[in-house]
C-alpha cells in the first residue's frame, strides 16, 4: 500500500489511489450478488415444477448464486 503510505489504515478518500482495488472489488459484487435472493414471485395457476406440485399463489424466489452457476456447469457449446 506504498500510495497510501505506511503507518495509517487505508480510507474511503484513497480509493482513487487505489484503482486495481476497486476493480477487484467491483468485479467481485459483479459476480457475486449482494442480494442472495431475488425479487419473490407468486404463481397465478397451480403447476408442477420437477414434479412437485406448486399450489396457485405459492411464493417461489430464486438463489441468484446457484442459478448463475447452473447456467456455467449446464451450458453446452454448438460444434463448430
Amino acid at each position: 500500500m506504498q500510495e497510501v503510505g505506511d503507518g495509517r489504515a487505508v480510507v474511503l478518500e484513497d480509493r482513487d489511489k487505489l484503482p486495481y482495488s476497486r476493480a477487484v472489488v467491483l468485479e467481485a459484487l459483479r459476480y457475486v450478488s449482494t442480494l442472495p435472493l431475488g425479487i419473490p414471485h407468486a404463481t397465478k395457476e397451480d403447476t408442477t415444477l420437477t414434479g412437485i406440485a406448486v399450489p396457485r399463489g405459492t411464493q417461489v424466489g430464486v438463489d441468484m448464486a446457484v442459478s448463475r452457476l447452473a447456467v456455467v456447469h449446464t451450458c453446452t457449446c454448438p460444434d463448430t
